[in-house]
């Protein structure tokens, strides 16, 4: 599946995994006026539900921005168009790049500390119904982002971006 998250011209796709646990999500043809998923079309289905692990993060900014997020490996993210309107921000250790549309100012994704080989997905700017959707089994984890160091290595975060 290849789905696209769209948000005042800027254009993303990223390409689901065919495993029986997935980190993205599959082809959809909704979404509201300020970011969009939109499938291509390929006809690629299955019948089991697609498991989405998705991180619910109370670290500054992640609460503040309401950022539960899943992550995907770069190598199955790709911005499509509209790169210049993204606009990033970098605070703390600067290593995170949190990005915003800088006309819409939503935060999509994000490439995270966590996962340098990776892309975090804010699941609420794909479908706002998403995890009642009977075909997805999305599992929202906590995870205390406030106490970073100590809670990485055994949150299984750093994993989510292999392959």
């Amino acid at each position: 599946y290849n789905i696209q998250v769209q948000q005042a011209g800027v254009e993303v796709k990223m390409e689901e995994e065919e495993e029986e646990e997935t980190r993205s999500v599959a082809s959809r043809e909704e979404g509201d006026e300020r970011c969009k998923v939109k499938g291509d079309g390929n006809g690629k289905s299955s019948k089991r539900k697609k498991k989405v692990i998705c991180y619910d993060c109370n670290c500054s900014i992640c609460y503040m921005r309401r950022n539960t997020h899943f992550v995907v490996p770069l190598s199955k993210f790709r911005i499509v168009q509209g790169e210049e309107k993204l606009t990033t921000y970098r605070y703390n250790t600067r290593v995170a790049r949190h990005t915003f549309c800088s006309i819409c100012g939503i935060s999509s994704f994000y490439y995270p500390r966590s996962n340098p080989d990776g892309v975090a997905v804010t699941l609420w700017c794909l479908d706002k119904r998403i995890a009642e959707d009977e075909d997805f089994d999305v599992e929202i984890r906590y995870f205390d982002g406030l106490n970073w160091e100590q809670n990485i290595d055994k949150s299984g975060i750093s994993e989510m971006s292999k392959e």
